[in-house]
């Protein structure tokens, strides 16, 4: 099927409009064509045709433009509810879509509402009978998605008042906002649209492999516990102890105050390497391992990797250097987990990654900003230029979900020079620290909250991945038996484990 989609004469609209379209059918994979035409251009009256911005006519889908890009603020939307007369898909049934106030026109009087702001009920989609007669939106669809993939809350708090990095509490109040990948929804809504006007639906490019995925990856942040790493760790536990206590959490309460003690008294050992395997043994998992590259530093930079990196140096351990090459020689992957200075340093990560790569022998091709330190301007420029391939670092410490807003592996978008970048990014949508340090929950609730976020992977039939750290494994934390029970979920619910090697492959990276 083709689309015509007829928009002004604006380069910057022109782009981010294409782009959400290459991204629709790299996630849809739908046999569409999008074809773009200047406002003036011919349209037959048989062909299924867009107006963006342009004035709306009989027969086209019509999707009004904001006047100027804005940068919305992140607090500022409404919900919005589909109307299942007209959106036949039931993953819209019961879900309100967040869609911006800023980038709301003036209501238009409906024949009918097909999809209505919950609160106030006006209407934001009205069509005629079966679509034919033309679909009139009522707000900015295009670039309430490209909010999302285009990071626009993100990149405007960066602008505005420095790096967030990997806390969803500087961007938005309502962290539950991540729970859900909101432009899968969008362009549910985006396809409906298309099928109605065409009154016929988009074929798919291929059946296709309708189970999710998941990249299971662990974070190597020590191999020993030293005492930097001890101190980090019972700040943590206090403020977790402080939190307990206010809110007369006795049974958590005690467990973080028995944990404060292990974490002071026992010694561990934090190579469990090969309790990983043999947990991955039972559900065929090729996981990726990512590991930190030491570099020389100096001065103000040296101070803080020492109090933030992790504190071996790979080349020196030898015990840990030939496990982990054994693991490599038995199918799983290492990836770099990157100092805490390099988050915008081209140069410091492809240092690291060849370092890495010449330690272990092996290829380095994805990549985990130590701490999720990372900038939306600048660290994905950093990484397609150091050579990476994909990214798992766009997600938050404090929120688990959706940062980027898909299910899916995709290509972000830069800014600066209005192109995709050429690293995949892979959705971190869960990761043990968030939802047992910084989310202070039991083992049940963050069980629960993790099959809740898959269950959204499982709906699109999309790809995330998990992400551990295999000292979780060991006494001090004791948070193996929860990712055991997580891998199980997604083993008995179609879920499958998916390599290093198989991801790029699906997204023609490997060369």
């Amino acid at each position: 099927m083709t689309v015509y989609i007829r928009i002004p004469d604006d380069r910057y609209v022109s782009e981010y409009v294409r782009y959400i379209c290459a991204v629709f059918i790299y996630i849809t994979n739908t046999d569409v064509e999008f074809r773009f035409m200047e406002k003036g251009g011919d349209i037959g009256p048989h062909d299924c045709a867009i107006n963006y911005g342009i004035p709306p006519e009989e027969g086209c889908i019509n999707i009004p433009m904001v006047c100027s890009p804005i940068h919305v603020h992140a607090e500022d939307y409404c919900y919005g509810k589909c109307d299942t007369s007209f959106f036949k898909d039931p993953r819209l049934n019961d879900v309100a879509v967040p869609v911006y106030r800023q980038l709301l026109k003036i209501q238009r009087a409906a024949d009918s509402v097909v999809f209505s702001e919950v609160s106030a009920g006006k209407p934001l989609i009205s069509c005629e009978g079966n679509g034919r007669k033309g679909i009139n939106v009522h707000f900015d669809l295009f670039y309430n998605i490209f909010c999302f993939l285009g990071n626009i809350p993100d990149k405007a708090f960066e602008e505005k008042h420095g790096i967030a990095h990997s806390y969803a509490k500087f961007i938005r109040k309502d962290r539950a906002f991540y729970r859900k990948p909101w432009v899968n929804y969008f362009f549910i809504i985006f396809q409906s649209l298309i099928e109605a006007m065409a009154g016929e639906c988009l074929r798919s490019k291929s059946s296709g492999d309708l189970r999710f995925h998941v990249l299971m990856m662990y974070d190597v942040d020590a191999l020993s516990k030293t005492a930097i790493m001890q101190t980090k760790q019972l700040v943590f536990i206090t403020v977790n102890l402080l939190r307990c206590f206010l809110r007369m959490d006795l049974k958590k309460f005690l467990s973080e105050g028995r944990r404060f003690v292990r974490f002071i008294f026992t010694r561990c050992n934090y190579v469990c390497f090969e309790e990983i395997v043999l947990q991955e043994e039972r559900f065929k998992i090729s996981s990726v391992f990512n590991i930190y590259q030491k570099l020389n530093l100096r001065g103000m930079k040296k101070i803080k990797s020492l109090i933030f990196d992790p504190a071996y140096d790979i080349a020196k351990e030898v015990q840990a250097k030939e496990t982990i090459k054994a693991l490599i020689r038995r199918g799983k992957s290492a990836g770099l987990h990157s100092g805490y200075n390099s988050f915008v340093s081209s140069a410091g990560l492809a240092l690291q990654k060849s370092k890495l790569s010449e330690t272990l022998h092996c290829p380095v091709r994805g990549i985990r900003q130590h701490w999720l330190r990372f900038s939306v301007k600048d660290t994905w420029k950093a990484q397609e230029e150091a050579g990476f391939l994909y990214d798992a670092s766009f997600g938050f410490n404090d929120a688990i979900g959706f940062r980027g807003g898909l299910a899916h592996p995709y290509f972000p978008y830069s800014h600066q020079e209005k192109r995709r970048y050429k690293v995949l990014e892979v959705p971190p949508v869960l990761m043990d620290s968030t939802l047992m340090h910084y989310s202070n929950c039991s083992q049940e609730r963050a069980f629960a909250e993790a099959v809740d976020i898959l269950n959204e992977v499982k709906k699109f039939a999309g790809t995330c991945a998990i992400v551990w750290h295999q000292e979780s494994f060991c006494r001090d934390y004791e948070w193996g038996d929860l990712l055991r029970r997580i891998l199980g979920w997604v083993a008995d619910n179609g879920g499958s484990f998916i390599s290093e090697q198989e991801l790029l492959s699906q997204h023609n990276l490997l060369r």
